[in-house]
Formats: structure tokens, C-alpha cells, sequence
């Protein structure tokens, strides 16, 4: 667990950092370092959780064998595992839903067009209300 913490503390750090001090990718790229960053630091904090939640499991477990001595209680234990992972389960989806990332996206947002930008400059000439944020282009069209 404690090599994991330093991984997950710098990854926050950096994906923060990013987040803060970003002032988008060069024109049309399709690398984007802050979303990578993003993304490695919330596995690492899944990785984490799930590598403490076996911890104090099995340290439990550990316990109530040599100490207590009464394995009874063994199924209760083993019943926190699963039970860990329905809750975190539960406060990504949450987590998704409220952010309108979409419950089953645990990638980078999906782009449904690669535009060039000779063809956004055609599609401007021809009418169409298109802006772009950082590498983004939007059709604002429909929001008139």
C-alpha cells in the first residue's frame, strides 16, 4: 500500500496541475496530456482502495483466527470484499451520472467527427454555427 500512495499523491498533483495551469493543446492534436493524467491517477486510487480494503481484510481475518480464535465470524469478513467494491462501485456511478461523464465511459471522451481544418473552415463558409474550444468543435446551431 505504501508504494501505491506516493503514485496516487503525485498523479492528483499532476492531474491538478494540469487542470489548473492548462491552456489547451496545440490546434488539433488528438494527444491530451491532462485526460492521460486524469485517468492514471483514478486507477491508481481504484488500485489503492482495493489494496487497503485487502489489508485490513486480511488483517482482520489474521486476528480473529489467532486471537479470537473463533471462526465463525469468517464469513462476515469475507463478505466485506464484495461488499467494499458494490459501495465504490455505487459513488462511481453517482460520481458519472452527476458529471454527465456517462456511467460507462472510463476512457476519453469520444469524438464522433475528426475535422480538418481546411473542412471547418468549408462548413463555416456554408452556414454552420461552429466554434472551437481548445481542440474541440462544437456545433452551436441547435442553440439558437
Amino acid at each position: 500500500m505504501l508504494c501505491f500512495t506516493p503514485i496516487a499523491s503525485i498523479t492528483g498533483i499532476v492531474a491538478t496541475a494540469y487542470m489548473h495551469f492548462y491552456r489547451g493543446d496545440k490546434p488539433w492534436t488528438d494527444n491530451d496530456k491532462a485526460l492521460k493524467a486524469a485517468v492514471l491517477h483514478r486507477w491508481a486510487g481504484y488500485v489503492g482502495l482495493f489494496i487497503a480494503n485487502a489489508t485490513c481484510m486480511s488483517g482482520t481475518i489474521n486476528y480473529v483466527m489467532k486471537q479470537i480464535k473463533q471462526d465463525k465470524y469468517l464469513p462476515i469478513l469475507l463478505l466485506t470484499l464484495p461488499l467494499f467494491l458494490l459501495i465504490v462501485a455505487a459513488f462511481e456511478i453517482r460520481h458519472r451520472l452527476t458529471s454527465q461523464e456517462g456511467v460507462l465511459n472510463f476512457g476519453p471522451a469520444k469524438t464522433q467527427v475528426t475535422m480538418s481544418i481546411e473542412k471547418f473552415e468549408a462548413e463555416v463558409k456554408a452556414g454552420r454555427n461552429l466554434v472551437t474550444i481548445d481542440n474541440l468543435v462544437l456545433d452551436i446551431g441547435h442553440y439558437a
